[in-house]
């Protein structure tokens, strides 16, 4: 009885210590997987964070390329703006010029018709 008793010692010792590795590779197991776990977020968290930082850094370079385009257009507006109110000045110009000389050939055809009034007088007296 003193063998089988020492046997079923050894067995449970045997066992005890299987067990206590079994629960050291299960802990070590499950450590192992947290920090492949870990390291898994902390991947998919940058490659995240990159996508992040390129679609800001390509919505920066379409602001960029539209502020530029808006400022290019903004200014040939102005322009044309510029070219339409010099055209406007110098219709103006002509215009009043047109109606000064309008007025002046006004005056001159009166003047003329005074004058053929006047001489038609004269050569009616002249005629009697």
């Amino acid at each position: 009885m003193s063998l089988e008793r020492d046997k079923l010692k050894t067995d449970l010792a045997e066992a005890n210590t299987r067990n206590t590795m079994l629960l050291k590779e299960g802990e070590d197991t499950t450590a192992l997987l947290e920090k492949v776990r870990e390291k898994e977020i902390n991947n998919v968290e940058q490659k995240y964070q990159e996508q992040v930082r390129q679609l800001l850094q390509e919505q920066e370079a379409e602001r960029e390329v539209l502020t530029g385009q808006s400022l290019k257009e903004r200014q040939k507006l102005e322009r044309e703006i510029q070219k339409l109110k010099d055209e406007e000045t110098r219709l103006k110009e002509r215009l009043i010029q047109t109606q000064q000389e309008l007025e002046k050939l006004e005056r001159e055809i009166s003047d003329m018709a005074e004058r053929c009034a006047e001489l038609e007088r004269v050569n009616n007296r002249q005629q009697r």
